[in-house]
C-alpha cells in the first residue's frame, strides 16, 4: 500500500499489515489534549494586585454639626473642612489589613459670640486610630472601617475650648490607574470641645505606596 494510505489507516485504528491487535484510537488520543482557554482579565485590572503598605490622602468634607456654645452665641456658620491623612498597613494573606492612621482636619465657622461681637473660630481636629480593610472583595474597591481618638480645638478671641473625644467611620478606596484612588468616607466625631457632635462626609484623592 502507499505510505500515505497506511498512515491514514493507522490514524483511524484500522489493522495494518494483517495485525489484529491494533486498537482504535480515541479522539483525544488522535488529536492530543485540547488546550484550556481562560478569559483574560479586563484591560487595566490586575487580579494579583498587591495591597498597599501605606497611603496618604487629601480631600474635602461636608459636615453636619451640633455645638453647645455658651450664650448668647448664636448658631455657627461653618465652611467645608479640608483634611489630610496618612497611615500604614499590615496584611494577612494579602486580603485582611490592619492599619494605623493619622489625620488632621481644619475648618472655620463664623458666629455672633455676643450681642455685639462677631468672630471667626478656627477648628482643628487631630485623629489617631485603627483601620480595618478588606482587599479580597474586589480588585477595584477596598472597603474599610475605622475608629480612634480625636482631639478637637475651637480657637477664637472670645470662644475658645478644646477636648478629647472619639470617632467612628467607614469608606472605600476606589482604585484608579496606578497607585491612585478616590476615597469617599463617612465619619462621626464626638468630642468635649463645646460638646461637639458632627457627621463628616469626605471625598479624598489617595496615593497608595
Amino acid at each position: 500500500m502507499p505510505t500515505a494510505f497506511l498512515s491514514v489507516l493507522a490514524l483511524l485504528g484500522a489493522p495494518v499489515g494483517g495485525s489484529a491487535a491494533a486498537q482504535p484510537l480515541s479522539l483525544t488520543e488522535s488529536l492530543g489534549t485540547a488546550p484550556s482557554f481562560q478569559p483574560a482579565p479586563p484591560q487595566g485590572v490586575s487580579y494579583d494586585r498587591e495591597p498597599p503598605l501605606g497611603w496618604v490622602s487629601a480631600g474635602i468634607y461636608f459636615t453636619s454639626s451640633e455645638l453647645e456654645l455658651p450664650p448668647p452665641a448664636g448658631s455657627p456658620d461653618e465652611d467645608e473642612p479640608l483634611g489630610v491623612e496618612f497611615g500604614f498597613y499590615t496584611w494577612r494573606n494579602n486580603e485582611m489589613g490592619v492599619g494605623i492612621e493619622f489625620a488632621a482636619i481644619h475648618s472655620e465657622y463664623e458666629v455672633d459670640a455676643t450681642s455685639i461681637d462677631h468672630e471667626t473660630v478656627d477648628v482643628w481636629r487631630g485623629m489617631i486610630g485603627l483601620r480595618l480593610a478588606d482587599a479580597g472583595i474586589s480588585t477595584m474597591f477596598t472597603p474599610f472601617a475605622r475608629a480612634g481618638a480625636v482631639w478637637r480645638e475651637d480657637s477664637g478671641t472670645i470662644l475658645d475650648d478644646s477636648g478629647m473625644g472619639y470617632y467612628l467611620g467607614a469608606g472605600l478606596d476606589w482604585h484608579l490607574a496606578g497607585s491612585l484612588a478616590v476615597t469617599p468616607a463617612l465619619l462621626y466625631q464626638d468630642s468635649n470641645s463645646y460638646d461637639a457632635r458632627e457627621w463628616l462626609f469626605g471625598l479624598s484623592l489617595t496615593l497608595q505606596f
